[in-house]
């Protein structure tokens, strides 16, 4: 019973990780973006 209910929540946490590390690639990409968009334009 212990070891499911551990095994369980480390499950959830490396998913919460996946999700932040996803979220901080998309804000990075976003970032990128627009900076790509703002040199070409600005020009």
């Amino acid at each position: 019973m212990e070891v499911k209910k551990t095994k369980e929540s480390s499950k959830n946490i490396r998913t919460k990780y996946m999700n932040d590390q996803s979220d901080a690639f998309s804000n990075a990409m976003s970032d990128l973006n627009q900076e790509l968009y703002r040199c070409r334009y600005d020009s």
